[in-house]
């Protein structure tokens, strides 16, 4: 840990860059004067933007030049820009407020970062090859194992660690984890946004932070049949008698909240997901997206916007276009339908704008869907994207003779959340005139059901992930209703 006395001045520099080029997109592009919303979108709208603009770059200059040119140039233009004469913000909740919130926000980032400095956790070796090879000029980036191969890999997160690691000297562990501690304090600022938002209420963002770090599947109903009479009984039941075994497993770690399928568990809360540096970045773009859908902004500007919003994604995490794309093409469908009868909120941008700008940069950008692209008009094989339509199954049961042990351990996969969502989505609908909850929640629908009918060659219980990022939105959705009702 001494490193970070050495490196911090230069990582200080790295992540007010990346702040201030925020704020002064924020402020001069997007034309946000709320003060709360200014606050929260400037480091997510920063870590974006240098994510494009250095991966364009060092597609033409060598990759650590490239994070000098990005990291450094956006200091002095930055402020050029803010020095414009700006409407003045309108805070919404008051200074004495603001401070304790960020001092609360603060403690919260500089704990999770000591926690991820003190392991080296899943994951993360093969991100930290990956980090060397862009921040010693390996761009673009190409299968580690096998430098013939495209990497076919959604590397954005890896990039961002990449130029930490340029900037501030320090190697590719501890630069994964300043970019996972800058990640969850964009996430808990997007989901406290969210929550706020819906009453301009503190408690209700609160709400909403708290229930991202916490809400999971539902497998601690089988506690009982992991120990003592429980687990007796159990073992005797031939139906039952692999779930001890499998409880066992999911409880060896007491923040390990899991989803079990027949060959591995996946991670279901985002207070333990947040360790690898791809999984921070699920909620990191689908709140990112729900928050830009409903903030007041010139509507050209927000088109363009959500379109590169939808165009990272494929690069920080390509799973989450299967929440965001089929959310906002059936939002769309229905609206285009009914909107003459009013009966969905207006959109006030242009989708068509939205999906171009989306399209065309995915398929330029690099990444999983521009390699894939490639593989394809050169007739390679791609395993990464070898997804097929299967008959249904549930969750837990993907590969193997469904059984009561599998049955049992999809219902706590799955939890409330199939309940939830669509009461959600009603609420939505008849009360709260909100399109982002609406195309987010759509989109949670059909990532659920896309589990059950859906299998991936490369790694099958892979495709679970959406379970769990419908778990996650459901919950900083729900933080507020609960707050309003109870």
């Amino acid at each position: 840990m001494l490193w970070i006395f050495a490196s911090l001045p230069l990582l200080l520099l790295t992540l007010g860059a990346w702040y201030l080029s925020g704020l002064a997109i924020v402020r001069n592009v997007l034309r946000i004067n709320s003060g709360l919303t200014v606050f929260v979108l400037s480091l997510p709208v920063g870590m974006m933007l240098n994510l494009v603009l250095v991966n364009a770059v060092a597609h033409l200059i060598f990759f650590p030049i490239s994070s000098w040119i990005i990291v450094i140039g956006t200091i002095p233009a930055s402020l050029f820009f803010l020095r414009h004469p700006q409407p003045p913000l309108n805070w919404e909740i008051s200074i004495r407020q603001r401070l304790v919130l960020l001092a609360a926000l603060l403690l919260l980032v500089l704990g999770i970062f000591y926690i991820n400095a003190r392991e080296i956790w899943g994951d993360d070796p093969g991100h930290a090859s990956m980090i060397n090879l862009m921040a010693s000029g390996e761009f673009p980036l190409l299968f580690q194992c096998n430098p013939q191969i495209r990497a076919s890999y959604g590397y954005g997160g890896d990039l961002l660690a990449a130029v930490t690691q340029v900037m501030g000297g320090i190697n590719s562990w501890d630069a994964e984890d300043v970019v996972k501690a800058a990640t969850v304090a964009s996430v808990v600022m997007l989901a406290f946004l969210v929550g706020w938002r819906h009453k301009q209420k503190i408690g209700a963002g609160l709400l909403s932070v708290f229930l991202i770090f916490t809400a999971a599947g539902m497998l601690w109903m089988y506690e009982p049949l992991s120990s003592a009479g429980g687990r007796y009984i159990a073992e005797q039941t031939s139906a039952l008698s692999p779930l001890p075994q499998d409880l066992d497993l999911l409880t060896s770690d007491p923040g390990h909240y899991t989803i079990d399928t027949p060959d591995t568990p996946g991670f279901a809360s985002y207070g333990y997901s947040e360790r690898s540096l791809s999984w921070g970045f699920a909620p990191f773009v689908i709140l990112f997206f729900l928050v830009m859908v409903d903030t007041p902004v010139p509507p050209f500007t927000k088109s363009v916007t959500l379109g590169i919003i939808l165009a990272m994604a494929a690069l920080l995490h390509p799973a989450t276009l299967s929440l965001l794309f089929p959310g906002f093409i059936i939002y769309l469908f229905f609206w285009v339908r009914a909107r003459r009868r009013r009966r969905f909120p207006r959109l006030d941008f242009n989708p068509i704008w939205t999906l171009v700008v989306a399209f065309v940069l995915m398929i330029v950008q690099g990444g999983q869907i521009t390699d894939t692209i490639l593989d394809k008009l050169q007739g390679i094989p791609n395993v990464m994207t070898s997804f097929m339509l299967a008959p249904f199954q549930l969750p837990s049961c993907r590969g193997e003779t469904p059984t009561v042990h599998c049955a049992l351990l999809s219902v706590g996969t799955m939890g409330l959340v199939p309940f939830l969502i669509p009461v959600l989505l009603w609420l939505t609908w008849r009360t709260y005139k909100r399109p982002g909850w609406a195309i987010i929640l759509l989109g949670a629908i059909v990532a659920m059901g896309t589990t059950l009918v859906t299998r991936y060659a490369y790694i099958d219980w892979n495709i679970q992930r959406l379970i769990v990022f419908s778990v996650w939105t459901g919950a900083v959705l729900l933080g507020p209703v609960l707050y309003e009702y109870f």
